[in-house]
């Protein structure tokens, strides 16, 4: 049953409890919950997922709306909306442990930051056109963004892959990913679309590999008992887990953490405060970009393959695609595409005609074809093809046809 009434999950353990276990959590005297509590218990807690869960939080004062299946696309500012590590907490995955790990934007930002290359906003205003071209509509990333770009990469990047390019494989990955979009963002002519979209994909890149690197350097030896619990929570993205004994292990890393447990489990677990879930709505950018950028997924928050399909789609943005695939295009220039086939498989395009001719169902009267679609598609397809094939053609289909015809009415 969904829970209707929040008030039930403010059920509390009775202060002899709760005062005589020393327990691993984030408290002080100027904290108003200071009664010290588990990891799996609640500082706040919020219904969540309409009302089938609830979500608890020993180590935030705030709950953020569980990410849910829907249509997921990049947004006009070149994220994911809810669906991104790079913005909002995400149900945590094996294949990404360190998508928790990815540094939060900080609320002002300012130029001389060393960190301001990661979390500039990308605006139109980044882009310059290059007048000395021979085809115009063309440019490239504006300087001073190349400049922030290249110092980041040679004192943080290059310094951090040198101590962990032996290990994982993904710092390789990364540290390549970002060298690549570097690149093309300085020599390679490109259109604004592009230029804003591999410059965000570059941040992306650039955000992933301090998260793996801080993961691996800092976080997960906490998580596996080496030194002592952490003090503080860190100014990080965080996760969803319904996984009590890794949440234990995030709250000792001081990662930002929320558990998701069931209705039916309401009222078991202490929790000291409710608060509203915020929403996604009221912080991000939720505009979808599909037409820009017609690239999408339709399943679980816990479903790695999303992330994959993604990475795909901008390892493969700059891509010219397959000359001889006509579903690779756009539809504006299917004419084109299948002019080229049928110039250089004029046997092709005519035996799939004849096919399709052939699959006509005859009228039960008359024997003749109920419709005679085949004219409309010869009409097309030598529409398509040079005028010097199109007699030859013509003549071959005509004398197919009459025979065809013929023989359907002496039948």
């Amino acid at each position: 049953m969904p829970i209707t009434d929040s008030s039930i999950l403010l059920k509390k353990k009775s202060d002899q409890l709760r005062k005589s276990i020393l327990l691993v959590s984030f408290w002080s005297l100027s904290d108003p919950f200071c009664i010290a509590r588990r990891s799996y218990e609640g500082r706040v807690g919020a219904v969540v997922l309409e009302g089938e869960y609830f979500a608890t939080t020993s180590n935030m004062d705030v709950i953020y709306a569980p990410p849910v299946i829907k249509k997921m696309t990049y947004k006009k500012n070149y994220c994911l909306g809810e669906d991104d590590p790079l913005q909002w907490p995400q149900f945590y995955l094996a294949a990404a442990p360190y998508f928790p790990c990815i540094p939060r934007s900080p609320g002002t930002l300012s130029e001389d930051s060393s960190t301001y290359i990661m979390f500039h906003r990308i605006t139109d205003s980044d882009y310059e056109h290059q007048h000395d071209q021979s085809l115009t509509g063309l440019g490239h990333l504006t300087k001073s963004l190349l400049i922030k770009a290249h110092k980041f990469v040679h004192e943080t990047v290059n310094n951090k892959y040198d101590r962990v390019k032996n290990g994982a494989s993904i710092f390789t990955q990364l540290y390549s990913s970002i060298h690549r979009s570097l690149n093309f963002l300085e020599s390679l002519p490109m259109t604004r679309r592009q230029v804003l979209f591999i410059f965000a994909d570059f941040q992306r890149h650039l955000l992933e590999f301090v998260a793996a690197f801080n993961y691996v350097n800092m976080y997960q030896p906490l998580m596996d008992g080496h030194g002592e619990p952490a003090t503080v929570v860190d100014d990080v993205i965080g996760a969803f887990t319904t996984d009590v004994a890794l949440a234990d292990k995030f709250v000792r890393a001081g990662i930002p953490v929320w558990i998701i447990r069931p209705a039916p489990l309401a009222g078991s677990v202490r929790i000291d405060a409710l608060v509203e879930p915020l929403q996604s709505k009221d912080f991000l950018c939720l505009e979808s970009a599909y037409h820009i950028y017609p690239i999408s997924y339709i399943g679980s928050p816990l479903e790695w393959k999303k992330y994959l399909t993604f990475g795909r789609y901008s390892r493969d943005f700059l891509s010219y695609g397959d000359v001889f695939d006509v579903a690779s295009l756009q539809p504006n220039d299917r004419l084109v595409a299948t002019a080229k086939k049928a110039r250089f498989q004029p046997c092709e395009c005519l035996s799939t005609l004849i096919k399709k001719h052939n699959s006509l169902k005859c009228h039960p009267q008359t024997n003749l074809p109920r419709t005679l679609p085949l004219a409309g598609e010869i009409s097309f397809l030598t529409s398509c093809i040079p005028f010097f094939h199109q007699c030859t053609l013509h003549g071959v289909l005509l004398s197919y046809l009459s025979i065809k015809v013929g023989r359907l009415r002496h039948s």
